[in-house]
């Protein structure tokens, strides 16, 4: 057992004082008597009514001890309770070639097609449950955010998607729906759409087949088109001394019209929407609003939340029913008149603890850690952080409220913190909780070997290798751990790809700039090159 205020276990001594104070009044009743009648012989009715005045004050001390302990709040127990949540998994495929560059949609179609996927993530969070994934393509496809309930991982990684930087050039719109499609969870075809942002260009010929084969797996596809079908514009170009020149070709600037034919085809292959937004600003939340959000979801993995059993309830109910006992008891008969006036006194002890307790359960520092819970829901990272360290000062030794600020630094895109967090957060016989520290370690590092790649190759290496270090001590702990098994194949499969580019001369093809990011949402799985989601934070126990 342990308490949320234990400091006002000093409130206790009441009980003892309670006892002492009718000690000291049946002394002081036998000294007046034994003064009046010059003897101190007792009689029987006076033995009887000391016996009386004990069982009053014992039942006093008891009911004060019983609320004295109420005010502690005592926990002692586990409750494990599910959230399951029900969604769908939303994939954006966003075309970076360098014709997305083109600004006859201000500022360009690329960042304006960004602004709009940003825009439909707003209205998506207020439903809640569903998973987002981002995929980029030119000449080759990348994932740049696994299917997630992060929606602040998502547009983290989102921002710092960049165009027409591609080592490959060209537009392969069928090899990056194969992508997405090679991708997906075992099961979740049905319950998958994918909103396809592109000016229609396409150097490949396998868009059609692609389309059908999303079709016969159940997945919608969504293309939105981009850009001025008539006049087409020039694409620009920035150099690497910021210098800003025109695509030519043969003397002449190329031009790039919105090719709009080929996308409605793939919308009708796989019973979906075609959009045509052009020049005009378009309203992604519509699109969620009349089709996505009318399709049946499923059922995703919820988060089993542990918290100790709170029985300061009962105690009080205890206590309440002690003290009617006391009143009802009596030492003699007495007029109607006197009845109640001297039990004035317990009623305003009851009052009193009755305000300690509020007092004391506004400074309990697992009332912060639900607070920051709360705030953690509301994707409100950083300020449950805050609660999270309030709630430590007072639990320094406590590993449950170290995980919860690592995994909510995490979230809020400082993994450093977060990895100096749950690195205090090992000081534990919960398996389970142990368990998810590793794993959530491993997510960090996962996080830092991407921001790091683009810069040194080898020092990326090093951090893969943390990472597969941490998904397998997950897995000694917690065998059954699903989203361990599987970021510990796209560890490997990330590992295999960096010491493909140590081999090589030059940078990795058609890679962004990775943002740092991080995810203590619910423990779900995951597809692509980067790791799943966290765990969110656990509760008191």
């Amino acid at each position: 057992m342990r308490f949320d205020a234990p400091l006002l276990s000093v409130l206790l001594l009441l009980a003892p004082l309670v006892l002492a104070l009718t000690a000291h009044g049946i002394r002081r009743r036998h000294q007046a008597r034994t003064a009046f009648l010059g003897s101190d012989e007792t009689s029987a009715q006076d033995a009887a009514r000391d016996r009386r005045r004990w069982t009053k004050a014992s039942t006093l001390a008891t009911a004060v001890a019983l609320l004295v302990v109420a005010v502690m709040g005592p926990r002692w127990g586990d409750s494990v309770e599910d959230a399951p949540r029900t969604g769908r998994d939303i994939i954006f495929l966003l075309d970076i070639s360098r014709s997305m560059l083109a600004e006859d949609v201000v500022p360009s179609r690329l960042e304006a097609a960004k602004a709009a996927i940003a825009g439909m993530v707003e209205v998506i969070k207020d439903r809640g449950g569903h998973r987002l994934g981002l995929v980029t393509f030119a000449g080759r496809a990348t994932q740049h955010s696994p299917v997630t309930l992060d929606h602040a991982f998502f547009l983290d990684r989102l921002d710092g998607v960049r165009g027409g930087a591609a080592l490959r050039r060209g537009s392969l719109i069928g090899n990056a729906i194969g992508k997405v499609l090679r991708e997906l969870e075992p099961g979740a075809s049905p319950y998958t759409d994918v909103i396809l942002i592109s000016d229609g260009e396409d150097h490949g010929g396998t868009t059609l087949s692609a389309a059908r084969e999303a079709a016969r797996l159940g997945v919608t596809l969504y293309p939105i088109g981009i850009g001025n079908p008539l006049t087409g514009a020039s694409i620009p170009l920035t150099s690497t001394t910021g210098e800003r020149a025109l695509l030519m070709h043969n003397g002449e600037p190329v031009m790039t019209k919105l090719q709009e034919p080929l996308l409605r085809q793939i919308a009708g292959i796989t019973d979906g929407v075609y959009v045509a937004a052009r020049t005009a600003p378009v309203d992604f939340g519509k699109l969620y609003r009349d089709a996505i959000s009318l399709k049946r979801g499923r059922e995703l993995e919820g988060l089993a939340q542990t918290s100790a059993g709170e029985f300061s309830r009962w105690l009080v109910l205890a206590a309440l029913l002690l003290l009617a006992l006391e009143m009802l008891l009596g030492e003699q008969p007495r007029p109607a008149a006197q009845a109640g006036s001297r039990h004035s006194p317990t009623l305003a002890a009851a009052l009193l603890l009755f305000g300690l307790t509020g007092f004391a359960d506004s400074d309990s520092p697992y009332d912060a850690v639900a607070r920051g819970n709360a705030l953690y829901a509301e994707e409100r990272y950083e300020e449950a952080a805050t609660l999270y360290a309030a709630a430590r000062t007072k639990l320094p030794d406590e590993p449950l409220v170290a995980f919860n600020i690592g995994v909510a630094r995490l979230q809020a895109g400082d993994p450093k913190a977060a990895e100096a967090a749950l690195s205090d957060a090992f000081n534990t016989d919960d398996t389970r909780l142990a368990a998810l520290t590793h794993y959530n370690l491993g997510n960090v590092r996962y996080v830092q070997a991407l921001d790091i790649r683009e810069t040194s190759v080898e020092d990326a290496v090093g951090f893969i290798e943390q990472v597969i270090e941490s998904y397998r001590a997950a897995l000694s702990l917690q065998p059954d751990m699903e989203n361990a098994m599987y970021n510990l194949e796209l560890a490997y499969r990330l590992l295999d790809e960096l010491s493909d580019e140590r081999s090589q001369s030059g940078p990795p093809q058609e890679q962004e700039s990775p943002q740092t990011a991080g995810k203590p949402g619910e423990a779900t799985g995951a597809s692509g090159n980067q790791p799943g989601p966290g765990a969110q934070p656990v509760t008191d126990q």
